[in-house]
């Protein structure tokens, strides 16, 4: 008898835990299997390939049992495609979606919720512009082979970017502060960069060039894009000769997610409301961070922390957040 009670207690615990556990199955199991509001963005380089993609898109879904409940045109070459389906298939058809057989179309697969970004945060160097501009002033006035590689390295994730930073800026003392400023004619814009900023801005949102470059430079590219702020490295000059310092805190990955978070907070919004795009490994924590982080052109580390990868067309950011050509500020 006195093993009676003891022995009723373990059954109980035993037969609490297996509920518990089964409860628990279910709940995941439900979870994966619940449907969720889904849309596929896809912006091609050409009609024909975008005829392509799109009949891709649209048996792809059909061998997943998906009903396409509205395919709604946004451009000439780009469609959105909305259906509902639960998170396992999900990640099925984003996985095949990245296929190299979509290699001329930017895709992106996301929530059809909150898709307008209220936030839009870009790198500088290889993003809204066609060059590292520390790789240009190397090779323009220091005549420097040395600084690519360790630009490259440092991009890649090899190199520390603070200590990066540090040992190229070093490298800049005693250059004329009008020899740095004469090599910005030089620089190119990403094509439809200045379409995507001013068309986000139209619509009320905010704008920021978020850089681990030099504060001359950025300064003069994002008032000439249009960007409404502007966070950077800031080079020490004196009497226009740069000492081979610098004046604030270094901006590297987590000196850009600072900003960017600073800046939510400012505004009372949340994560989600940010679109954050870059190429490098100083972009991959602000990249992870936003409601919609996209990877352009970018090293394959950079592209596994992104909701998107985008290859062909900068304006493809606007086309995932459901902008339609006719909304575009040219």
């Amino acid at each position: 008898p006195d093993a009676v009670g003891p022995a009723i207690n373990m059954l109980f615990f035993f037969y609490r835990s297996y509920f518990s556990f089964y409860v628990k199955v279910i709940l995941i199991n439900n979870m994966f299997n619940e449907n969720i509001q889904i849309v596929i963005t896809c912006s091609s380089i050409c009609k024909e390939t975008f005829k392509n993609h799109t009949d891709d898109i649209i048996a792809l879904l059909k061998s997943y049992s998906i009903k396409i409940d509205n395919i709604q045109k946004l451009g000439p070459c780009a469609s959105d495609f909305y259906f509902k389906t639960n998170k396992k298939k999900i990640s099925d058809i984003k996985i095949k979606l990245q296929s190299e057989k979509y290699n001329f179309s930017d895709i992106c697969i996301q929530k059809n919720i909150n898709r307008k970004k209220k936030i839009i945060a870009c790198d500088m160097d290889m993003t809204v512009i066609d060059v590292e501009t520390i790789d240009l002033i190397a090779t323009k006035i220091l005549n420097d082979p040395t600084m690519q590689d360790i630009t490259e390295k440092t991009m890649m994730g090899k190199i520390k970017f603070k200590e990066s930073i540090v040992l190229r800026t070093k490298k800049l003392k005693g250059i004329n502060l009008n020899k740095i400023q004469s090599l910005l004619p030089k620089i190119k814009y990403t094509p439809g960069v200045k379409i995507v900023i001013r068309t986000m801005n139209k619509f009320g949102n905010h704008s920021m060039l978020v850089s681990g470059g030099y504060d001359v430079i950025a300064k003069k590219v994002a008032n000439e894009i249009g960007f409404h702020e502007v966070v950077s490295n800031r080079l020490e000059i004196k009497n226009k000769i740069l000492t081979g310092e610098l004046e604030n805190n270094i901006i590297d990955k987590k000196g850009k997610l600072y900003f960017v978070k600073k800046k939510v907070l400012g505004l009372n919004l949340k994560k989600n409301d940010v679109l954050a795009v870059g190429d490098g490994d100083n972009d991959i924590d602000m990249i992870e961070y936003a409601g919609l982080g996209i990877a352009w052109r970018a090293y394959p580390e950079v592209k596994k922390h992104a909701v998107a990868s985008i290859q062909n067309s900068f304006i493809s950011i606007l086309y995932f957040q459901g902008y339609k050509e006719e909304d575009f500020v040219r």
